[in-house]
């Protein structure tokens, strides 16, 4: 696969997984995504791949988003090397705030430590798995990396584990766990071809620095190559730590992944 056709792969699996167990509305500029469930939740209610590049085309986009997410308090986009300038311009000029950038990394050669730790990895399947992840979650998110360093109340942390649920029969999340205590979590994303994803991976501070999150990672990508997935990326925090690790086990950067975000107070459905 070239360069561009790994792009294209990436950005077409990233948008399809965000997409994957929400209300799906497709036109010929966008896609809009929504989820009146969950209406906190901005992976769930969001626009993605837009083509809009005409000033008429993207008053369209953003006019159709405001009826889309009229049941939100927020509006969001997603938008990539794919998304026409012109509408990335125009997000910034209607006040969103950029969200942290977002690397995607495709996996080249795993390259493991000489060492991994002794460590049981389980599949997240039973509803006493689901009320361990929730409370990694809420651990998780509380440290702030992922939500861009914002505070999600606990209402929020239930929705977003919600979310995960309605992904299960293509998100796949294991849990680690060390000296029988649950210290890590991750995921595997089967996508709708050859490109699959590793997504939602975190450590306890406490069991940090012992490759427990490498041992995971081990596990998803084999998790993906035995369901013949030839092409495995994940997405990294371009503030955090983390993409370090990434690159020593072998994985690159090819694009980047913006979020955009913006508070609104016109709710009018609920």
């Amino acid at each position: 696969m070239n360069q561009r056709a790994l792009q294209q792969g990436i950005s077409a699996t990233h948008a399809w997984y965000q997409a994957y167990g929400n209300d799906v509305t497709e036109t010929g500029l966008a896609t809009f995504v929504g989820n009146r469930a969950t209406p906190d939740i901005w992976s769930a209610n969001h626009v993605s791949r837009v083509r809009a590049e005409s000033p008429d085309e993207i008053e369209t986009v953003h006019g159709k988003l405001d009826e889309h997410l009229a049941h939100c308090q927020h509006r969001a986009a997603t938008t990539d090397m794919f998304t026409p300038s012109a509408f990335t311009a125009s997000l910034a000029m209607r006040d969103y705030e950029e969200r942290p950038l977002t690397i995607q990394m495709v996996l080249d050669e795993l390259t493991l430590p000489d060492a991994l730790p002794d460590i049981m990895i389980e599949p997240v399947a039973t509803e006493t798995d689901w009320a361990v992840l929730r409370e990694l979650v809420g651990t998780d998110y509380s440290e702030g990396a992922r939500s861009g360093r914002l505070r999600l109340d606990d209402r929020i942390i239930d929705d977003m584990v919600s979310h995960f649920r309605r992904k299960s029969a293509i998100q796949h999340f294991f849990i680690a766990r060390q000296a029988g205590i649950a210290c890590a979590y991750g995921s595997a994303v089967c996508g709708p071809d050859p490109v699959g994803m590793l997504e939602d991976y975190f450590t306890l501070p406490s069991h940090r620095g012992r490759a427990i999150a490498a041992a995971l990672i081990d596990h998803g990508v084999n998790h993906l190559k035995e369901r013949d997935y030839s092409t495995v990326f994940l997405g990294a925090h371009a503030r955090e730590r983390a993409k370090h690790l990434y690159a020593k086990l072998g994985f690159r950067p090819v694009m980047l992944t913006r979020e955009w975000l913006k508070n609104v107070t016109n709710v009018t459905a609920s």
